[in-house]
């Protein structure tokens, strides 16, 4: 069984690399959503004229990882309270924090989840993140794909900003990630 769904929240590159190491996390695809101009590039999304935002399509099996811990790792990989930006406020709608849902039981879920931390981020300022139906995804340039895994110690976007996040984000999901059995009861994090 597959399902789909589209994720933004900060930079592809971050959400690419937490979420392809998911068990039951068949496929993650960095790309565009929700613009109003056909086959978009990086550089015409980073400039914010052509209205998308970067996302990823993530395909996952819903008998191995459900819809609810995706949810749970979305808002750990960026700040929802951060209107259209992500992580370290990067500046326009291309960074927006938004669900693109392809099922009304994925909306019922991802209201619910942002209800749920709503109350936990309200000293903190009101939740942006926002729940549409999945429009067209336009897939990145190749070069995005694994962008992290194979510029981690070249790009220092990668090193200092996202090596911190995907840490603390291996630490809390190491039960869940894609681990042969002989390491998965020792967490390096504990």
């Amino acid at each position: 069984m597959r399902e789909s769904v589209l994720l933004g929240g900060g930079s592809f590159w971050g959400l690419d690399a937490a979420l392809s190491a998911l068990a039951g996390v068949l496929e993650v695809c960095p790309g565009y959503a929700g613009g109003s101009v056909s086959n978009p590039t990086k550089q015409l999304v980073d400039s914010g004229v052509s209205g998308h935002v970067e996302v990823v399509r993530v395909v996952y099996n819903p008998d191995v990882i459900c819809f609810r811990l995706l949810l749970k790792a979305f808002f750990v990989l960026h700040d929802p309270t951060i209107a259209n930006s992500g992580e370290l406020g990067l500046p326009g709608l291309q960074h927006a924090s938004v669900i693109f849902c392809y099922t009304t039981q994925q909306r019922e879920m991802a209201l619910e989840k942002i209800d749920q931390i709503s109350k936990q981020y309200k000293s903190k300022g009101a939740v942006q993140t926002q729940v549409r139906p999945a429009p067209k995804f336009w897939d990145a340039e190749p070069e995005n794909t694994g962008y992290y895994l194979f510029n981690a110690d070249r790009d220092p976007y990668c090193s200092t900003v996202l090596r911190p996040i995907l840490r603390k984000f291996a630490r809390q999901f190491w039960p869940h990630l894609c681990l042969p059995e002989s390491i998965r009861d020792r967490n390096p994090f504990e």
